[in-house]
């Protein structure tokens, strides 16, 4: 757990050391792969590629494919999520959201998530950025269910 939190602590320092580039505006293309660690353990690792658009100044909506994999079970899915950036930017080159998500697995078994994530989107460059966020999320199988803590980080390019 305390590695897991330095590691946190380390990714969200970095978004103070970024360079002065503009962040998102309405228009952006934004590809990129996301990880994700549930409940402290590694082997809820969540590889996940994903593609954006901002398509206003405090909205943007994405979708990834994922894959879950626990001791217990697996789960794929599409998922869509919408960010919203409130208010102003700390810095110019950093915006906090808040990003709602729904998924449902490729397999037509009646599998669904959904969450929601604080995080913050910085970039490193004119093209590169990062987003380290943390939230819940829920999953229902059609055996059982299951409610988890998570901690994720993206990165990325702007097109």
């Amino acid at each position: 757990m305390k590695k897991n939190l330095f590691l946190f602590s380390l990714i969200i320092s970095s978004l103070f050391l970024s360079t002065s580039v503009n962040a998102q505006e309405k228009g952006d293309i934004f590809v990129g792969a996301s990880t994700s660690l549930s409940n402290g353990r590694l082997v809820d690792l969540q590889p996940s590629p994903e593609i954006g658009y901002q398509f206003a100044d405090k909205f943007a909506l994405g979708v990834n494919i994922s894959y879950y994999k626990t001791n217990q079970s697996s789960f794929d899915s599409y998922t869509f999520n919408v960010k919203y950036y409130p208010g102003q930017n700390l810095k110019p080159t950093l915006k906090t959201f808040v990003k709602g998500s729904f998924g449902t697995s490729f397999a037509d078994d009646g599998s669904w998530l959904a969450g929601l994530q604080i995080g913050g989107t910085s970039f490193l460059s004119k093209w590169f950025y990062i987003e380290p966020t943390i939230g819940l999320v829920y999953s229902e199988y059609p055996d059982s269910y299951s409610t988890r803590f998570t901690t994720g980080f993206t990165c990325g390019i702007r097109l």
